[in-house]
């Protein structure tokens, strides 16, 4: 990490650093001729010539915002490719500090909070900006106690070079939307995230916690833990409020950030009042919000009691919705909303749409039908492990429960178990070709890349005996490239052991000029992803599937084999020559293969041998 103080940037000479975080550092700033003081915030990320147009351009429309909760940008600019913005300097702390994790808020304290932090929002969406990135750490406070927001379009800023789309996911994971996870932010996606705050002040907690894999299947399909359960003097109206902000599909959230804090205030009145719901005057978004694109409005299903809720439409297919369940719920082929990836297989049996009417007699009937699942699978591995003295590969459940509105259900359970040797055989995959490459890894040469970048604590380096990628700076991924082969079908096959840190994985048909690959990643914590990169100067991140196996060795220095089986649009997922997972996308068909290390958390080495292509 670069020490700037004492450096100069633009009018201002660094005195000291306050604070640092995924996207940026923030320096006390003193004006070389006024002695005023002013807060410099430094990104990370060093910007390329073609991206200082777009940080430009962000930072002009940061800078015009004029609000009383807004933290004012009065210059920008941009010296030696490093960007960095000059701010008010509020000395007071923010929210976070004022009110630690695990603490509770009174009522009339969070609806003071979040009336302020909505009229913020809502002028910003007014000026065609999302904040992208709220949370407690970004609300700052005055010497009178007011919330001032900050960081208005500093997740977007930082997106300009590939490293920072971990960073952009994995910093603000705890409260981010759904749809945000996919790299499609809306105006709606500022309101989940308040939703989030809002249920932390109010229970102590946040409802999802775990890896980034993790919490990317919760916020996507696992209803939030009732506050009831936290909170029991809670008024239901108050909870009801949360839930709808907190909505997986944004078009059933409350069609304004300005009407989720009026119905949140409404909801904490001691006798609140019935007015009538009004349709949203603004149109309803059908694409996702692009950097500078038009702000649009979201319908929301009409809430009884709450003001400002517009009437629901008619829900999409494929949309989890707060309507009843329907007649067949499969486990192995759960509901999805409409342009989300495939639920993982590791999830399938986990998967929770938002609550519906009726929830508690079918979660009921459902946890019946999985303990006789798990029986009956037992019992059937019993019989298989008495049959075969093979290795054997995990067995894999499907099930099929269909309830109807009268509670019954009928189960069917189908097992299979595969036998699995583990041998010395060289091609254990679908994709048993020419052996293309076997490079050991343990020396340089022109193939791999072989450099490093210390101020963002990087390296892709040959040393004792074995091919060393190095992420020190958190939040950041670090790619590291074979360049002698653009491949199609193939199957890639490397071992990697996480010396330190958090997680590491390869590429396939990875293109530079683009910016654009499929990255397989395990971590030490037994946690696996499998995602697709688009273009990130407006980032797409899409997870294809992930979750949990016991296939990987988890922990530090233990080593894995792992291989990427590409067939056309088909990609199977092994982990110590076992499948674990697959998954299905057309948008790319060739590209190179490459390794790499994903600081989410620490500091991360990756330490790789024994790379193979089949093709």
């Amino acid at each position: 990490m670069v020490d700037r103080v004492g450096q100069q940037l633009g009018h201002y000479r660094l005195v000291r650093l306050l604070g640092r975080g995924g996207f940026a550092e923030v320096y006390l700033g003193e004006h070389l001729r006024l002695a005023t003081q002013a807060a410099i915030k430094v990104l990370s990320t060093a910007l390329e010539d073609e991206d200082i147009e777009g940080f430009l351009r962000e930072a002009q429309m940061v800078a015009r915002l004029k609000h009383p909760h807004i933290v004012r940008v009065f210059d920008f600019d941009v010296e030696e490719h490093t960007p960095f913005l000059v701010m008010d300097y509020l000395p007071f702390g923010n929210v976070r500090r004022s009110h630690p994790k695990g603490i509770t808020l009174p009522l009339e304290t969070i609806v003071s909070y979040v009336k302020q932090i909505a009229s913020a929002l809502q002028y910003a969406h007014d000026q065609m900006l999302i904040h992208r990135d709220i949370k407690p750490e970004n609300m700052l406070l005055d010497q009178d106690h007011i919330i001032v927001l900050s960081d208005f379009g500093i997740a977007l800023m930082a997106q300009s070079s590939r490293s920072q789309i971990t960073q952009q996911v994995a910093g603000t994971a705890a409260y981010m939307a759904p749809e945000q996870f996919q790299g499609h932010p809306h105006r709606a996606s500022d309101q989940y995230a308040l939703g989030i705050v809002v249920y932390e002040w109010l229970s102590g907690d946040r409802p999802f916690h775990g890896s980034f894999t993790e919490m990317y299947s919760q916020h996507l399909f696992l209803a939030p833990p009732p506050l009831s359960e936290k909170r029991p003097e809670l008024r239901p109206a108050v909870e009801e409020v949360v839930l709808m902000a907190l909505a997986k599909d944004p078009k059933e959230r409350f069609a304004t950030i300005q009407a989720f804090a009026t119905a949140l205030e409404h909801a904490c009145q001691t006798t609140p009042s019935r007015p009538t719901a009004r349709p949203s005057e603004l149109p309803s978004p059908s694409q996702p919000l692009p950097a500078t694109a038009r702000v649009v409005a979201f319908p929301s299903p009409q809430l009884s009691g709450l003001p400002n809720a517009a009437p629901s439409p008619p829900p999409p297919t494929k949309t989890i919705s707060t309507t009843p369940l329907a007649a067949s719920f499969s486990a192995s082929n759960p509901p999805h909303y409409e342009n989300a990836p495939p639920v993982p297989t590791t999830w399938r049996n986990a998967v929770i749409a938002n609550r519906p009417q009726g929830f508690h007699m079918r979660r009921t009937v459902l946890l019946i039908g999985l303990a006789l699942l798990v029986l009956l699978g037992s019992l059937e591995l019993f019989k298989v492990m008495g049959t075969n003295q093979s290795t054997l590969d995990k067995p894999h459940a499907t099930a099929t429960v269909q309830t109807n509105l009268t509670g019954t259900a009928t189960i069917q359970s189908n097992f299979t178990a595969t036998a699995t040797v583990a041998t010395a055989n060289a091609e254990p995959y679908p994709i048993q070709g020419t052996l293309a490459l076997s490079d050991p890894l343990s020396q340089p040469n022109s193939d791999w890349t072989n450099n490093s970048n210390s101020s963002l604590g990087q390296a892709c380096q040959f040393t004792q005996g074995a091919y060393h990628i190095r992420q020190y700076k958190t939040g950041f991924l670090h790619t590291c490239i074979d360049s002698s082969h653009d491949l199609s079908n193939f199957t890639f096959e490397v071992q990697m052991t996480i010396i330190k840190g958090d997680c590491g994985g390869i590429q396939v048909r990875y293109d530079r000029a683009k910016n654009s690959d499929y990255t397989f990643s395990i971590c030490q914590d037994g946690s696996y992803d499998f995602r697709l990169f688009i273009d990130p100067i407006g980032p797409q991140v899409e997870m294809l599937t992930g979750g949990r196996t016991s296939a990987i060795h988890a922990g530090p220095d233990q080593s894995n084999v792992i291989a990427v089986v590409a067939n056309g649009s088909s990609f199977d997922l092994y982990i110590n020559h076992q499948k674990i997972d697959s998954a299905h996308d057309a948008t790319y068909s060739h590209g190179k293969i490459a390794l790499t290390a994903e600081a989410f958390a620490n500091p991360t080495e990756v330490v790789f041998s024994n790379a193979k292509v089949w093709v």
